[in-house]
C-alpha cells in the first residue's frame, strides 16, 4: 500500500469516516470507537490539507517548466527517440534480438498490458482530434512496419486544455481521473459511476456466470461493450483481462468478509473489498512490476 500520512501507512484516504469494528466480546467492542477511512471516488479528501489534489477534473501539474517547440505551445521532441523505439528498447531490455522472444527473458505482454492499466488507472485526457500528433514506427518494426517502408506512423492526437498562460502559452489540461491508483476503470470515478455497477447486495459488483469461461463482467449489446466503471477498459482484450480478474477478486473477497462478518452492511462489505483490491494493485505497482524494467536499486 502506498504511504501518504502521517505515519507513511495510510493508503489515499478521505476524511470520511466510519466505525468499523468486531470482536468476542461485543459488550467491550462497544466501548471502542475505531474509526477506519473510506476513499473518495473522485480522489477528494485524499490530502486533508489540500482535499482537491489530485481529484477528477483538476489539472495536470509539470514537475518542469513547458518546452514548447514554438511560442504557440506547439510538441516538442523531434529530434528525440520516439515513443516506439523507447517501447521496443525497454520491452527488449535493450536487446533487439531477444525482442518479442519470451525463453530469452525478454518481459512478456503482461507486463506492457499491467502499464496500460496504470495509465488508465491514473489519467484519462480528452483527445484533441484537431491536433494530431503521430508517432512514428522505426523502420522494420517487427509488428507494425514488417515490410520495412519506413513510412508507418501510429495514429495519436494531442490532449485537450480549458486554459493557457498568457506570457509563457503553457497550455492546462484536466485529468478525467484521480491522480492516486484506486482502480478507477473498475469502480468508477464518482458515486453514479459506481452504483451503475453495484449489485448492492453483500458487497459485490454486477457479473454474470459463463459455464466456460466462469465469472466476468455484465456486457452491454448496445455498447458492444463490457460494463466496468469506465469504458475505456474494454480498448484491448488484455486490459479487459487484467480488470475482469480485479473483478473476480473484489466479490471473492466481498463473499469471504460477508461469511466472516455476517452483520456487515453490504457498504462496509463493499468498502472493505474494494480497499483490498485497491492494496493489491498498489502493490504490484509499486513492488513487483518495476523489476520487469530494472533493477529495483536503480528504479528507488
Amino acid at each position: 500500500m502506498v504511504g501518504l500520512g502521517r505515519t507513511g501507512a495510510r493508503v489515499m484516504m478521505r476524511s470520511t469516516l466510519y466505525l468499523t469494528m468486531y470482536c468476542a466480546l461485543p459488550y467491550l467492542c462497544a466501548a471502542v470507537s475505531v474509526w477506519i477511512e473510506t476513499q473518495s471516488y473522485d480522489g477528494t479528501g485524499n490530502n486533508l490539507a489540500h482535499p482537491t489534489w489530485g481529484a477528477a477534473g483538476s489539472h495536470y501539474l509539470r514537475l518542469t517548466p513547458p518546452a514548447y517547440a514554438d511560442s504557440s505551445s506547439g510538441p516538442n521532441g523531434a529530434s528525440l527517440p520516439g515513443a516506439r523505439f523507447i517501447s521496443n528498447t525497454v520491452m527488449s531490455r535493450g536487446q533487439a534480438d531477444t525482442l518479442y522472444d519470451m525463453d530469452a527473458g525478454a518481459a512478456s505482454e503482461f507486463m506492457p498490458s499491467w502499464g496500460v492499466m496504470l495509465h488508465l488507472d491514473v489519467t484519462l485526457g480528452c483527445r484533441n482530434a484537431s491536433e494530431p500528433f503521430p508517432i512514428p514506427v522505426p523502420t522494420g518494426d517487427r509488428v507494425f512496419d514488417p515490410f520495412a517502408t519506413g513510412t508507418v506512423t501510429i495514429p495519436f492526437t494531442r490532449t485537450c486544455y480549458d486554459s493557457t498562460d498568457s506570457l509563457t502559452g503553457e497550455r492546462f489540461m484536466p485529468n478525467g481521473f484521480t491522480s492516486y491508483i484506486d482502480c478507477s476503470g473498475l469502480y468508477g470515478n464518482s458515486p453514479s459511476a459506481n452504483a451503475a455497477i453495484r449489485t448492492f447486495v453483500g458487497g459485490k459488483l454486477k457479473s454474470r456466470i459463463d459455464l466456460v469461461a466462469g465469472e466476468l463482467p455484465l456486457f452491454n449489446p448496445a455498447q458492444d461493450r463490457f460494463v466496468f466503471g469506465h469504458t475505456g477498459v474494454n480498448i484491448i482484450p488484455h486490459l479487459t483481462t487484467i480488470y475482469t480478474l480485479f473483478l473476480r477478486e473484489h466479490n471473492r473477497r466481498a463473499a469471504q468478509l460477508a461469511l466472516l462478518n455476517p452483520t456487515w452492511t453490504d457498504e462496509k462489505i463493499f468498502q472493505r473489498a474494494r480497499r483490498w483490491v485497491i492494496a493489491v494493485v498498489q502493490r504490484v505497482t509499486l513492488y513487483f512490476q518495476p523489476n520487469n524494467i530494472m533493477e529495483l536499486a536503480s528504479w528507488k
